[in-house]
């Protein structure tokens, strides 16, 4: 122990360095009380421990130095340069990682050796790069793969949406026909009812000696029949005897042989087959309508 029992070591660095005794204590116990290694320390880093210094500190129950400087006086560096040269001995292995550092560098030495494993590699890097090419076109492949299912998909997809709604039109066009076959059927059913309930209520025909008005009836099969009427029934008689006839078509209208023109004689429950606008006005008589004793009245097909 030096004077006052201080440690020779913490002294020699204090003088060295001109720190507090704390900060000598910490470089000192870093390095396991090394003064040379200490101090080497202390001057490359600027008298602040490596980054890993805090935590050996503070494993091996040292507290950790301020980083701040401040309150130190500028170091000596000549002087710790002197101390060591004279007191420690020099290092040889400083010496010579100096003169790496602060000597003139040959660029060839740096290059050839990086030249060399470059070249020792080449095949390596050259499959690697080979490998990297075909995996970017095999990559590039497989998008336009991809893309090119996508569009035959789509096509296929819009092909099938075409088939359907031609199949829908086609099924509904059908249904739609069908509907108007029934409906078809259905009201040719109803006239047909129709006529057999109008035939059985039909009235006796007059007798030759009454007063009446012979009506010769002609259908477009060139069929004829007569029939006689008293001259106040009303006309609707007239279309019901026609219209029970089997050679009259189910949609007709009567026309006068001259002058020709249509006579209002259908009901208002033929309007459901006939194709023609009918008369709403009340249908009047023989007699009202001036019929003579004898007469023609044509029956015309509305669908011919």
């Amino acid at each position: 122990m030096g004077e006052n029992g201080e440690n020779p070591l913490v002294a020699q660095f204090k003088e060295v360095c001109a720190v507090p005794d704390d900060v000598a204590v910490q470089f000192l116990q870093f390095h396991g009380w090394n003064l040379e290694e200490a101090l080497h320390t202390y001057f490359r880093n600027d008298g602040i421990l490596p980054e890993n210094g805090h935590a050996e500190l503070r494993r091996r129950g040292v507290d950790s130095p301020s980083t701040s400087n401040s309150s130190t006086d500028e170091v000596n560096f000549e002087q710790a340069r002197r101390f060591s040269t004279s007191d420690l001995g020099s290092s040889s292995e400083d010496d010579d990682e100096l003169a790496k550092a602060e000597g003139d560098h040959d660029i060839e030495s740096v290059l050839y050796p990086m030249q060399t494993a470059i070249d020792e590699n080449i095949g390596h890097f050259n499959t690697l790069r080979e490998a990297r090419l075909q995996r970017d076109i095999d990559s590039r492949l497989r998008r336009e793969q991809e893309l090119e299912y996508e569009r035959a998909l789509a096509a296929d997809r819009a092909k099938e949406t075409e088939r359907k709604r031609v199949e829908s039109e086609r099924l509904e066009a059908e249904r739609r026909e069908q509907e108007e076959r029934e409906a078809l059927i259905n009201k040719k059913e109803r006239l047909q009812r129709m006529k057999a309930k109008i035939q059985s209520s039909l009235p006796e025909e007059p007798s030759s000696t009454e007063e009446c008005i012979r009506v010769n009836i002609r259908f477009p099969s060139g069929e004829k029949m007569e029939r006689r009427f008293c001259p106040n029934d009303s006309l609707e008689l007239l279309f019901n005897v026609t219209l029970s006839h089997e050679s009259c078509p189910d949609d007709f209208s009567l026309l006068t042989s001259y002058p020709r023109k249509q006579l209002h004689c259908s009901p208002s429950w033929y309007r459901e087959y006939a194709s023609g606008d009918l008369d709403d006005s009340p249908i009047s008589t023989f007699a009202e309508a001036g019929f003579p004793k004898a007469s023609v009245v044509l029956v015309q097909d509305n669908e011919a």
